[in-house]
């Protein structure tokens, strides 16, 4: 489950850092006084980003448990596409390699099948 979380939240900060730049890294905090933080750099967001990512993805299985769940695939194709938008293709590369080498995820032969249900 955290697994799952860590990536949903990586994800959203991806989003939120390529959309507007640099956003608070909001943490756990006891008072709203506390959570009165300055804005983080765009390079610390996309830092936190890559570290939350890569937790993620060494928390989750190879395949979801049951349909709606995160897996490890999904973490690796966010991974994929922050490196891609950052620029970072190395980092790219090696994690669409890491999704080609779980040998779970094939491309439909059949492009019509993509629009129905057995598809």
């Amino acid at each position: 489950m955290i697994g799952q979380v860590k990536t949903i939240r990586a994800y959203q900060y991806f989003n939120m850092n390529w959309w507007y730049g640099g956003v608070p890294i909001v943490k756990n905090y006891e008072t709203a006084e506390e959570a009165k933080v300055p804005r983080n750099t765009e390079e610390e967001v996309k830092q936190f980003v890559y570290d939350e990512i890569d937790e993620a993805i060494s928390l989750l299985k190879s395949e979801p448990s049951a349909r709606d769940y995160i897996a490890k695939g999904t973490a690796l194709a966010v991974k994929m596409r922050s490196a891609l938008y950052y620029g970072d293709y190395e980092r790219a590369k090696e994690a669409s390699k890491a999704i080609m080498d779980l040998n779970i995820y094939k491309l439909e032969p059949e492009y019509a099948n993509l629009f129905l249900v057995e598809g």
